[in-house]
């Protein structure tokens, strides 16, 4: 083989650069779907669907001294709270945060109680048995440096609040998979002993519950029930 001239490798370089930089031009995300099998896309969107959100963007805190920042989604079948269903709940007890020591039962992400620190409260009990819920969890509470001002209880939701005693936190976030029995559980015992002096809690607009309390509905199948003892 003979010795190739400069010009020639110059220009076989450029070439592998241009094919590169192509490469690095296709959206993450059309790379990622473009992998999907037959019928998988579908099952994506009926997700996102019911997430409140298009797969593949960023979940975010929305307000407070962390306005901004982003958060791991667990993904595959958790369902996240939607950013305006997020954001109007907490707005609805914005008064109740500054100061206050917050529950978020089935915690998922912890998108719910990160926006309440970051908003003004006090603390943050995280209870979250879910093994990709956990990761992501444990992902965003290091990611705002929230250790010292959160837990993370790696228990069954129902088991965890039967010890709690009157008033042992100011707001309670309860969002069980839609159509779970469990929220119903968590409810009688509130109604019994209210843990919490305000429940917030996410349910499936056909989820009908035995407590009276003010009720918004959003966009979708999502309403929230506000309770207060």
């Amino acid at each position: 083989m003979g010795v190739k001239s400069g010009r020639e490798i110059g220009l076989k370089v450029n070439i592998l650069r241009a094919q590169e930089g192509r490469k690095q031009d296709v959206p993450r995300e059309t790379a990622r779907r473009s992998d999907a099998l037959p019928g998988e896309m579908e099952h994506l969107d009926a997700l996102d669907a019911r997430a409140g959100t298009k797969h593949g963007s960023p979940m975010r805190i929305l307000k407070g001294k962390h306005a901004g920042r982003k958060l791991t989604s667990p993904g595959g079948k958790v369902r996240p709270t939607p950013e305006d269903v997020r954001d109007r709940c907490l707005s609805l007890v914005g008064d109740e945060l500054p100061g206050a020591r917050i529950l978020d039962l089935f915690a998922g992400s912890g998108a719910v109680g990160l926006e309440a620190l970051s908003r003004g409260a006090r603390s943050v009990d995280f209870v979250e048995n879910g093994p990709a819920a956990l990761h992501s969890l444990k992902a965003n509470v290091a990611a705002l440096r929230a250790t010292k001002h959160s837990q993370i209880f790696k228990r069954d939701a129902l088991l965890w609040i039967q010890p709690l005693e009157a008033g042992a936190y100011r707001v309670a976030f309860v969002d069980p998979p839609y159509g779970s029995k469990k929220l119903d559980r968590v409810i009688e015992r509130w109604s019994d002993v209210p843990f919490a002096d305000i429940l917030i809690v996410e349910h499936h607009k056909d989820h009908e519950i035995a407590a009276k309390g003010k009720r918004y509905d959003f966009e979708g199948p999502t309403r929230i029930t506000i309770l207060r003892a």
